[in-house]
């Protein structure tokens, strides 16, 4: 559905917020934990088998459909789907205190 409408609506912007989730690491398996089926709706490869699936068929050269994703902790997630799925990454560190300092200052004023 946010395909479709992104595509009616263009320009469209598509933002997933906590994209480690959408397309997490390999995980360490736990004694007697059970594999994930592929049907479950809470297994996040579901999630990103659709997201790469659609991106494929609604994104072309004509669209102008921008997907942004944003993680505040990148190393959660598999790099290589990032590097897949995402055409550019851009990594900004946190602030450390003389620049939270500044600016909390700048925004104060």
């Amino acid at each position: 559905m946010v395909m479709i409408t992104a595509k009616e609506y263009q320009p469209s912007l598509i933002y997933i917020d906590e994209a480690e989730k959408v397309m997490p690491g390999k995980k360490k398996k736990k004694k007697g934990q059970k594999k994930a089926k592929k049907n479950d709706m809470t297994n996040p490869n579901r999630i990103k088998v659709a997201l790469t699936k659609w991106r494929a068929k609604w994104i072309t050269e004509d669209t102008r459909i921008t997907i942004i994703g944003c993680t505040s902790e990148p190393h959660e997630g598999n790099k290589k789907d990032f590097r897949k799925f995402y055409d550019k990454a851009v990594y900004f560190p946190f602030p450390d205190y003389t620049t939270r300092r500044l600016m909390w200052k700048t925004f104060i004023s």
